[in-house]
C-alpha cells in the first residue's frame, strides 16, 4: 500500500501467528466473516446479497456508515475523487482510505458489480484490519455478485419470453375465436341443389373461408383467400366477410351481382386504410334458384373453381386481388354467365390445397384427376372423397396451408330418414328393392345397405331413439349417416377384406367392401358412401 495517499491494490492481510488475544478475537471475526459468505453464497437476489455484505460490515466491523453503490445513477453521485479513482481501477479488486473510511471496488472480468463504502466504525483504530478483511474477501463477494446478476438476467429473460408465450397464446386464442366466427357452420338447404363444405386450418391461424347465403331466389357462393395470419389476418378476413354479408344483406335482389358485391368490397378496403401488404382473392359465385343460372366474378383468385358435368372445364376469370395498393380505376370485376344443369358438381377452393406438397409433387394434377371420376356422386361423397385423398397425398408432411372448399351438386338423390331401430331395416330393404330393381347386382346391395344401417343404428347412435340415421339413394352411390360420435375408421379399413381377423364390426366393413363396392367415410366416421361396384374405381 501506498502510505503517502492510501492507494492501493495488494492484499493487505497479515498472517499473525502469535497466540494473543488480539490474534484470537481477529480469527473469530474472519470465522464469522467467511460463515456470512457461505450464507451469501446461497441467495437467490441481490437484494438478500447486499444485505448479507451490509452484515458483515455492521455487524461484525461496527460500521456505522455502510453504503452499496451500484449503477451509474448512484456510482455518478459519488465525490469527483472517487469517481476519478473508480475510472482508472481495472483490476479485480481495489480500494481507496481516506481518513475513517474506505472504498472498496467489486470488479469481476472486467466488470464493476458494485462499490462499498465503509465508515464511521466503533472501534477506529481497527480500520486498517477491517480494511484488510474487505480487500480479501472483494474476489469472493464480486464472484457471487456477478453469478447472481446473471442469474437475475436469467430470470427476466424467462419472465420476457413467459410474457412473450402468453401475450402470443392470447393472441392465438383470440385469433382462433375469431376465425370460428368465419366458418360458416350451417349451409342454406335449398331444393334441387345441396352444398357441402370442409375447412382445415393449418398449424398457425390463417385467412381462408367460405361463405354460403340465400337471399330470395338467388343463392350467393364465395370462397376467399386472404394475405397473412394470425390475428391481423384474421381480422382482416373478419372485415372482408362483413363486407360481403352486409352488401348482400343491404341492397335489393336486383342489385346483387357479383361484380356489384366485389366493387363494394374493393371500395372498402379503400376507405378502411389497410396496409399495402394486406391482399384478398375472391371468387363469388350467384344462382338464381328459379332459372338456375349462374353467374361468377373473381378478383385475383389463382385457381378457378372446377364445373364437372358431361366435362370437366374450369370457370376461369381475369382480375386481380383487392388491395390497398391497387387503384379502383385499374380493377375489373367481369361477369361469367352459366346455366347450371342436373347431374354436376362445382368444386371451388383456396390455394391451401392446391399448393400442398408430399416432398416430390404438388396435390393440383392429382386433385384434377380426381374430381374428374367424382360426375354423379353426392356432393358428401365428393367432399369425402378429396379430403382423404388430400390426407393420404400429404402422408408425413405438415399441411402448409389452410384448406377450405365447398362442393355445389345438382345430382338428383332418392333421401329417406330411419329411426335407431333394426324395425326400420324392414322398411328400408322394400326401399333398396324399388330403387335398385333392374340392377342384377341388387342381392349384394341390398346386403351391404342393409349391414351399413345396421352399424349405424347399433354403433353410432347406439339404438337412441331420438337419433336418425340418413340414406340417400343413387345410381352410383348409397351414403349412410348416423348422428353419433363416429369412430376410427381408417383402422378397420386397413384390416382388409381377411374376415378371419376381423371383429364384428369389422366383418361387416370388409362383408361390404367385398360384396357391392368402395367406402368412402367422412373424417369423424359417422358418414359412409358406398360407391358400388359398377361405379368404383376410386
Amino acid at each position: 500500500m501506498d502510505k503517502r495517499n492510501g492507494v492501493g491494490s495488494e492484499n493487505l492481510l497479515t498472517q499473525d501467528t502469535t497466540d494473543t488475544p488480539e490474534a484470537k478475537m481477529q480469527s473469530a471475526e474472519y470465522a464469522a466473516i467467511l460463515d456470512i459468505i457461505g450464507k451469501i453464497a446461497t441467495k437467490k437476489n441481490k437484494t438478500e446479497v447486499i444485505a448479507g455484505i451490509r452484515e458483515i460490515f455492521t455487524v461484525i466491523m461496527g460500521s456505522n456508515e455502510f453504503l452499496f453503490h451500484s449503477g451509474k445513477s448512484a456510482i455518478g453521485r459519488l465525490p469527483d475523487g472517487i469517481k476519478r479513482w473508480l475510472k482508472e481501477g481495472k483490476k479485480s479488486s481495489s480500494f481507496l482510505k481516506g481518513g475513517d473510511r474506505f472504498y472498496v471496488a467489486l470488479n469481476q472480468d472486467g466488470r464493476r458489480s458494485g462499490v462499498i463504502e465503509a465508515g464511521g466504525f466503533a472501534f477506529p483504530q481497527y480500520i486498517d484490519r477491517y480494511l484488510n478483511f474487505a480487500i480479501s474477501i472483494s474476489p469472493v463477494l464480486s464472484l457471487v455478485l456477478s453469478n447472481i446478476e446473471r442469474y437475475e438476467m436469467l430470470e427476466r429473460n424467462r419472465a420476457e419470453r413467459d410474457r412473450l408465450y402468453v401475450a402470443l397464446d392470447a393472441e392465438m386464442r383470440n385469433a382462433k375465436e375469431a376465425h370460428k366466427r368465419l366458418v360458416q357452420q350451417r349451409l342454406p338447404v335449398v331444393q334441387g341443389i345441396s352444398i357441402a363444405s370442409t375447412h382445415e386450418p393449418a398449424t398457425y391461424i390463417g385467412g381462408d373461408f367460405y361463405g354460403v347465403i340465400q337471399k330470395g331466389k338467388l343463392l350467393i357462393l364465395y370462397v376467399s383467400d386472404i394475405t397473412g395470419h394470425g390475428l391481423e389476418g384474421t381480422m382482416f378476413s373478419l372485415f372482408v366477410k362483413g363486407c360481403i354479408e352486409s352488401y348482400i344483406e343491404l341492397v335489393s335482389e336486383s342489385e346483387i351481382s357479383p361484380d356489384k358485391v366485389l366493387g363494394y368490397l374493393d371500395q372498402q378496403v379503400h376507405k378502411g386504410e389497410y396496409p399495402s401488404e394486406y391482399a384478398v382473392a375472391v371468387f363469388l359465385m350467384i344462382i338464381n334458384l328459379a332459372t338456375k343460372e349462374l353467374v361468377f366474378s373473381a378478383a385475383g383468385f389463382q385457381n378457378p373453381p372446377v364445373f364437372v358435368h358431361t366435362d370437366t372445364e374450369l370457370l376461369v376469370c381475369r382480375g386481380l386481388p383487392i388491395s390497398p395498393d391497387l387503384p379502383t380505376e385499374v380493377m375489373d370485376f367481369e361477369r361469367h354467365v352459366l346455366q347450371l344443369p342436373e347431374n354436376a358438381f362445382i368444386f371451388m377452393a383456396t390455394d391451401g390445397i392446391y399448393e400442398q406438397h408430399n416432398g416430390t409433387e404438388l396435390y393440383e394434377q392429382r386433385l384434377f384427376a380426381l374430381l374428374k371420376q367424382c360426375n354423379g356422386l353426392p356432393k358428401d361423397t365428393i367432399a369425402d372423397l378429396v379430403h382423404n385423398d388430400f390426407c393420404d397425398f400429404r402422408g408425413e408432411y405438415e399441411q402448409s396451408d389452410d384448406v377450405a372448399f365447398l362442393v355445389l351438386s345438382t345430382e338428383k338423390l332418392e333421401e329417406h330418414t330411419l329411426l335407431s331401430s333394426f324395425d326400420s331395416l324392414v322398411a328400408l330393404r322394400e326401399h333398396v328393392l324399388a330403387y335398385y330393381k333392374e340392377r342384377s347386382e341388387f342381392p349384394a346391395i341390398a346386403m351391404a345397405v342393409h349391414e351399413l344401417v345396421a352399424n349405424a343404428i347399433e354403433h353410432g347412435n347406439r339404438f337412441e331413439q331420438e337419433k336418425s340415421v340418413h340414406i340417400l339413394l343413387s345410381a352410383k352411390v348409397v351414403v349412410v349417416e348416423d348422428e353419433g360420435a363416429g369412430f376410427n375408421w381408417r383402422g378397420w379399413v386397413e384390416r382388409g377384406l381377411d374376415l378371419a381377423i376381423n371383429l364384428e364390426r369389422g366383418r361387416g366393413i370388409a362383408l361390404v367392401q367385398m360384396l357391392a363396392g368402395d367406402l368412402v367415410y367422412s373424417p369423424t366416421g359417422n358418414r359412409v358412401s358406398l360407391i358400388l361396384r359398377s361405379q368404383a374405381g376410386f
